[in-house]
């Protein structure tokens, strides 16, 4: 611990012994905004996940529905399947 931190240390105990209620106060004013800010980032985390899990659902059930078109079309246009280019 370094001695400006000791010092700042002796200062808070001292204006604690003095000013107690002051102290409480605002140790609970710093508290309630932690609070506000943890719940503001869940809520942020929440609505970013959403987001991204509705874009990754949406652009998945696109790509097995254009797959679903081209297979039927495939199959419904008689498309023949061969390989390597030969046609036997």
């Amino acid at each position: 611990m370094s001695f400006e931190d000791r010092v700042a240390a002796v200062g808070i105990a001292t204006q604690f012994q003095e000013h107690s209620k002051e102290v409480f106060k605002m140790v609970e004013e710093e508290t309630d905004l932690a609070k506000t800010q943890s719940i503001a980032t869940q809520v942020i985390y929440h609505e970013v996940w959403m987001l991204i899990s509705n874009t990754y659902i949406m652009s998945c059930f696109f790509c097995c529905t254009l797959f679903i078109l081209i297979t039927k079309g495939t199959f419904d246009g008689g498309c023949k399947i061969s390989g390597g280019g030969r046609n036997v």
